[in-house]
């Protein structure tokens, strides 16, 4: 709770460009209307491995510039097969909404992808199985398995960089939903 409290007070003041009791005073009273706002309720830690998040960073360009040059062709030279667009359904492994919320962002940050919805899991009104499906939609034919596949690759590299540590007062979940 006190990390968090620092964390936003750093935050701030860096948003703000100088420290000064105004500002400082400003960071104080946004940080407690944050913190009353937006309780942090998650039972989930997760540990940041630098290596990990190294490799995602990398990844993740990668695919920023070949999905970019994929768009590209597409504005420059339409076809059927290059304008056509689906939405496939992704079970990730990882009940973490955290790794689901960064798999789904790099989806979106890369062109001709974009996450359009994450259900599954507690609090979401459906059976919770531990397991979070985005729905993606992506442009140009794509065979539906070996996206998933890279999906699934792409949750692999999140999941070495941000691995979910057991909280002492929350069950264990295992990839396949199930309470240890």
């Amino acid at each position: 709770m006190i990390a968090r409290w620092i964390a936003l007070v750093v935050i701030w003041l860096a948003l703000q460009g100088e420290v000064t009791a105004g500002n400082v005073v400003a960071a104080l009273l946004v940080v407690t209307v944050i913190t009353v706002l937006f309780p942090n309720t998650s039972d989930q830690r997760h540990a940041i491995h630098p290596l990990g998040t190294i490799a995602l960073a990398a990844f993740v360009l990668k695919s920023l510039v070949t999905s970019s040059w994929n768009v590209l062709v597409t504005v420059l030279r339409p076809t059927a097969e290059r304008t056509h667009t689906d939405v496939i359904a992704v079970a990730l492994t990882s009940s973490s909404r955290l790794v689901a919320t960064l798999v789904a962002n790099a989806i979106t940050l890369t062109p001709g992808t974009m996450t359009v919805d994450i259900s599954g899991g507690p609090g979401t009104g459906m059976p919770d199985t531990g397991a979070l499906v985005l729905q993606v939609h992506v442009l140009g034919r794509v065979d539906a398995d070996e996206f998933r596949d890279e999906i699934l690759d792409l949750e692999r590299r999140v999941l070495a960089a941000i691995t979910l540590r057991a909280s002492p007062s929350a069950p264990e979940r295992v990839p396949n939903g199930t309470v240890t």
